[in-house]
């Protein structure tokens, strides 16, 4: 639909609400991680490998603080109301707007939820005057993802988009 802007269906991640937990847990735990669109992220330290379980509500209330204390942002897609189907860490820094994880969880993958959260990303990027976005993709189909989304890699093998 060009000319109509939809609405903002990203937001802040809330600790408090049992559907952005719930997400949480299925996209980084549950995914298919070589299937996602995912960088790094700091929950992975805490991965039920590491846990031998997953992490309770607390838990998950405790890394969704230590993160937003290093600088780090979440945010969540919510395309209806009360769905929660994608997750990213991101953070800006005077080189530009890092996305360290973007996933959507693995039953909506591959129905333009990626595409659509990546635009509204870049957009709230774009809204606090960043003039790239950098990121670090691993394995294929996330790099065939990114370079659809005007991603390149530069010198360092970071993946830049200028925006």
């Amino acid at each position: 639909m060009k000319g109509k802007k939809s609405a903002t269906r990203i937001r802040e991640i809330d600790p408090e609400r049992r559907e952005d937990y719930q997400c949480t847990i299925d996209c980084i735990y549950r995914t298919e991680y070589s299937t996602s669109q995912g960088c790094r992220s700091s929950f992975r330290e805490n991965s039920p490998s590491a846990l031998g379980s997953l992490p309770t509500m607390e838990q998950f209330k405790n890394n969704v603080e230590h993160v937003r204390k290093m600088g780090c942002n979440i945010l969540v897609f919510e395309p209806r109301e009360g769905e929660v189907i994608a997750y990213c860490a991101c953070m800006g820094s005077a080189r530009g707007f890092f996305i360290s994880e973007f996933i959507v969880k693995s039953p909506e993958q591959l129905k333009g939820y990626g595409r659509s959260f990546y635009g509204e990303i870049e957009e709230y990027a774009r809204n606090q005057c960043y003039k790239r976005i950098i990121l670090y993709p691993e394995g294929q189909g996330a790099r065939y993802f990114w370079l659809k989304m005007g991603f390149r890699r530069d010198e360092t093998d970071f993946w830049v988009k200028k925006i």
